[in-house]
């Protein structure tokens, strides 16, 4: 039971390390190219789903510790 408690908590941590990432080095894009550090709402939205379809993509290459 602590072997599948671990594993899920692994999941977890990884999938949010990889969809954080992207998150950010978009906004830092858009903030840069729009030149303004107010970012739009729809903006964010559409920033959050690349990450999560970016994450999602890769969850065959995560790293389960077994």
């Amino acid at each position: 039971m602590l072997n599948i408690l671990s594993n899920i908590i692994a999941f977890v941590s990884t999938f949010v390390v990889i969809t954080t990432l992207p998150m950010t080095i978009i906004r830092i894009a858009v903030a840069t190219f729009s030149h303004s550090k107010q970012m739009k709402e729809r903006t964010e939205y559409i920033i959050v789903a690349i990450s999560m379809v970016l994450a999602i993509m890769l969850i065959p290459f995560y790293y389960y510790p077994y």
